[in-house]
């Protein structure tokens, strides 16, 4: 299995802000077709959305100089099998205000809300040195075949 963080250049400049993910698509893919979006400082240090295109399931994953704090088993059951990003105007977005993260999607009908994940004080995104160490991010995890990712948009929200 392999998962690849894709960080841009750019730190966030406010503690309120937008990423969307326009997700591509998954082909022939394993057991693992998932993609994230969200703010992460290096391998072990990030706040990751994710969606995972065979099973439809959506979650986020909060890892800490290298411990994975939560993996999202808040109850986010009631969203399995709920959320499907294959059409081609599907989209998934991180809003970020403060410590706390809004998970929303737009399956082609317009966006809706899924869930929001509080930090706690594991991560303060409203601190700006803690923000300065973080950059925007797309990541993709698979086993086998191909994942495309279409786009990655950032904005003050």
């Amino acid at each position: 299995m392999t998962h690849l963080v894709f960080r841009s250049d750019v730190a966030p400049g406010s503690d309120r802000v937008a990423v969307v993910l326009d997700p591509g698509t998954s082909a022939e893919a394993g057991t693992q077709d998932t993609v994230f979006v969200g703010l992460a400082r290096d391998a072990g240090n990030y706040l990751l959305f994710r969606y995972h295109n065979g099973l439809h399931r959506v979650g986020w994953d909060l890892r800490v100089d290298g411990a994975l704090i939560t993996a999202g088993v808040e109850p986010l059951d009631n969203l399995d099998g709920m959320v499907d990003l294959t059409g081609p105007a599907a989209r998934y977005a991180f809003v970020l205000h403060g410590h706390r993260a809004t998970a929303y999607v737009d399956q082609g009908g317009g966006w809706e809300f899924l869930f929001t994940a509080d930090t706690g004080g594991a991560v303060d995104f409203g601190d700006p040195a803690v923000r300065a160490r973080y950059r925007y991010a797309a990541s993709v995890r698979l086993d086998d075949g191909t994942v495309t990712l279409d786009g990655l948009t950032a904005r003050r929200a």
